[in-house]
């Protein structure tokens, strides 16, 4: 009343909203519209029609422009474990990370609605923006039963709910369904962007150059697991070139998959077939890959008209696709390649010909980039600083942000290390033991390590990481390169061992120096916090926030729910 009697006499031109809420009408079962009478059935309902009459009255007799919402339920990732819906969620993740918890219930048969809070608020936006309607119920006017939210929690965390939930006959719900009917507000042009449909499934065609079943570099580990969550929920088709040097795995979570003979182009023949693709503007890393029978399959299962989208995680295969397509492609890109080739020209690692070589790859490949990423459906990088870098540089409208993981090898960061960090450690803590694990090391890495003898093992190509992380006192990583997300941090961190960092290795990450790891660029720096760290001081410290910042911010489940946000803002 009082804000509503300060515009009146003080502003009576501008616009005031209420909200209301779908409990303050009566409720027999049927979905609720403007005309459904309101029921002063609690202390709740009872302040919220006092604030709708109060509004009616200033609008009646005054002329004010009072606009009211009668909201359903709706949810955003702000609302606490106080909220059902939240609840249901926190409780299996906890379950899926070890928890022996059970949740406790009451009536799970109870239907309601599900709506994004987002949605919402841009109802309340159009709403105001007219002076045609005053009031309106707003919401999806599509119900489900909490039963449907705890099966689509557990099974996004691959669990049986059945073996968590516990009924409670002694909460008794205010009700056993409450719908809305959203048709007038529908009528001014609004409509939810976002909704829940627990049986509703998409199909996919991913195209790959590399097979990810097992995953072996840092694009097929981006494919395996974002296929393989996917796949919980919605069918994957994957066609892929099959390579000769690899064995293929049998597959369980992708319904067809297709293998393209590939063999590579003679070195003579390259030679001579390299210079015309570069002076056609073509880079390297998309010509080596050229295949007339990839196109031609990749085409053939467009043309089915079966896929809901295209998904892509090297920037190459976009060759394989018809322009018509083009529309449905979301590419994930595990770099911006172009940055990433000129920033490595800038190493000390390469000789004076390498670096002009990769100058000159890294403006073919901008090139091409400018010319073929702002026709894709959406361009998903991993950093949010890689973002800004590419917006920067070239004004792309069509990118989003996706916190993947993978392992792009350094072979600058670890001779960085070798040479100037290692031998301050030494003085230090001289039994310090450093363990390089990566396939394939360079030869100047052996070269660098020598001198340390047994200190120093070089391991080439493991199975499981995993193994090294859990028995290391501290993970380094000495990446001068900005881009990306390094995994190799995410991963140390997961396993509870604290990290040491230079700063471009924290850039895609965005962890708090000094709590959650630590970050230097000064090498003798940098060897204080390693020698720090392997006396045991702040190592707990270090190691349970570090763990809990990775639980929180980064994770397959989280990755895959950010891309699935895109496909659906992308289908609708």
């Amino acid at each position: 009343m009082n804000i509503l009697e300060s515009v009146k006499l003080h502003s009576p031109g501008t616009k005031v909203f209420l909200s209301g809420s779908a409990m303050q009408f009566k409720n027999k079962g049927v979905p609720i519209d403007e005309q459904t009478p309101f029921d002063a059935s609690s202390p709740y309902s009872v302040a919220r029609i006092h604030s709708i009459y109060s509004g009616r009255y200033f609008r009646n007799s005054f002329g004010l422009k009072v606009y009211a919402g009668y909201f359903f339920n709706h949810d955003s990732p702000l609302r606490t474990e106080q909220h059902l819906n939240q609840k249901i969620a926190a409780t299996a993740k906890r379950v899926a990370k070890g928890s022996q918890e059970k949740l406790e219930i009451g009536n799970i048969e109870v239907q309601k609605e599900f709506n994004f809070a987002g949605d919402i608020v841009e109802a309340i936006w159009a709403l105001v923006n007219q002076e045609q309607i005053f009031e309106a119920v707003i919401g999806s006017g599509e119900a489900h039963s909490i039963r449907e939210w705890i099966e689509y929690c557990f099974k996004k965390v691959g669990l049986k709910w059945q073996d968590f939930v516990i009924p409670n006959k002694n909460f008794i719900p205010e009700y056993e369904i409450l719908v809305s009917n959203p048709k007038l507000i529908k009528s001014i042009g609004w409509k939810p962007k976002n909704s829940f449909n627990p049986h509703r499934s998409m199909r996919f065609l991913v195209v790959l150059t590399s097979y990810p079943f097992p995953p072996r570099t840092g694009n097929t580990i981006l494919a395996y697991n974002s296929i393989k969550h996917l796949s919980r929920d919605h069918e994957i088709d994957c066609i892929c070139l099959e390579s000769e040097k690899y064995s293929h795995n049998e597959v369980e979570f992708v319904k067809k998959l297709v293998l393209i003979p590939h063999r590579q182009t003679p070195k003579y023949l390259l030679r001579i077939t390299s210079k015309i693709y570069m002076l056609l503007g073509i880079p390297p890393s998309v010509y080596l890959y050229s295949s007339r029978k990839m196109r031609d399959k990749v085409s053939e299962m467009i043309d089915t008209g079966k896929y809901d989208a295209i998904l892509l995680f090297e920037m190459n295969t976009i060759q394989y696709c018809p322009t018509y397509s083009y529309k449905y492609i979301i590419v994930n890109i595990e770099d911006p390649q172009s940055i990433k080739i000129m920033r490595m020209a800038s190493l000390k690692v390469w000789s004076f010909l390498q670096r002009i070589k990769l100058l000159l790859f890294g403006k073919i490949t901008e090139s091409y980039e400018k010319k073929i990423l702002p026709k894709m459906a959406k361009v998903l990088l991993l950093s949010e600083s890689d973002i800004q870098d590419f917006k920067k540089q070239y004004n792309y409208k069509n990118l989003g942000f996706v916190s993947f993981l993978f392992h792009p090898p350094n072979v600058d960061g670890a001779l960085f290390f070798l040479q100037q960090i290692f031998p301050l450690v030494r003085q230090k803590y001289n039994s310090a033991k450093l363990w390089i694990v990566g396939a394939d090391p360079d030869i100047r890495i052996y070269e660098a390590a020598k001198c340390f003898g047994k200190n120093v093992v070089i391991t080439g190509r493991v199975n499981d990481i995993s193994e090294y992380l859990r028995i290391s006192i501290v993970s380094i990583c000495t990446v001068r390169l900005k881009i990306g997300v390094q995994t190799k941090i995410l991963e140390a961190l997961s396993w509870g061992t604290p990290v040491v960092t230079l700063s471009a290795g924290n850039s895609g990450i965005g962890a708090i120096p000094g709590q959650e790891l630590f970050v230097e660029d000064n090498p003798k720096h940098f060897a204080a916090r390693i020698t720090e760290l392997l006396r045991g001081e702040n190592w707990n410290q270090l190691s349970d926030k570090g763990r809990t910042f990775v639980e929180t911010q980064f994770s397959w489940e989280k990755s895959v729910e950010q891309l699935n946000k895109y496909i659906e803002q992308q289908k609708n």
